[in-house]
């Protein structure tokens, strides 16, 4: 079987475990060929003081340690990330997210449909690109609101690829950061231009039957 020290040949490495070289050869080149290589430290011979071959094991393992755990939170977030894209490609409602500068980040399928663009055109224009124009000042400053962190719902009126008006109800929730500082917004986007179409009907027959 194999000796004292040895793997077993069968035995499996995980590729990021740590790798220390101890070398006699303090050549510059020997020195950068290994760290190219994926060493996580190069100690010439010969080692005056065992202390700093302990010393560069414990770095050596908390660097993986971090990796690893780097590694498992990317990869939580991915998943969340997905799930969340998931979600908000399949719903009835439109999506939009808008950064800081007011440039649009996000838009899902259902937004994308309820104006006649494609994502493609949408991500290009700024938000008062497709807003009508008596309502670019009321969408930026309910919208893109720095202070309120609640969510807040308001009417608004955008203008379809086809240059038609389209009434929309907003949902937007400003966004901030783990420092508090604002980051944009994200907003649920639904299309109310039948609704509104019908209030105005309604509003008119009563105003005529007075």
């Amino acid at each position: 079987g194999p000796g004292d020290g040895e793997a077993h040949p069968d035995a499996e490495i995980d590729p990021e475990t740590p790798i220390l070289v101890v070398s006699g050869a303090d050549e510059k080149e020997d020195v950068i060929r290994a760290l190219r290589r994926g060493a996580k430290d190069y100690i010439t011979k010969p080692i005056p003081n065992l202390e700093m071959i302990e010393l560069a094991v414990s770095h050596a393992f908390e660097n993986y340690t971090l990796v690893k755990e780097n590694k498992r939170y990317r990869l939580a977030l991915e998943k969340s990330e997905h799930h969340y894209r998931t979600i908000t490609e399949n719903i009835a409602e439109g999506v939009i997210t808008v950064d800081q500068d007011g440039t649009v980040t996000y838009v899902n399928h259902a937004f994308c449909s309820i104006l006649g663009y494609t994502k493609d055109d949408i991500l290009s224009l700024p938000l008062s690109g497709f807003a009508a124009p008596d309502s670019v000042q009321e969408l930026k400053d309910q919208g893109m609101d720095e202070e309120r962190k609640s969510t807040r719902r308001f009417e608004t009126q955008l203008v379809h690829e086809s240059d038609k008006r389209v009434h929309v109800e907003f949902s937007c929730t400003s966004v901030f950061s783990d420092a508090d500082q604002y980051q944009g917004f994200i907003a649920v986007v639904r299309d109310i231009t039948e609704l509104t179409e019908l209030r105005n009907k309604f509003k008119k027959f009563l105003d005529q039957s007075k």
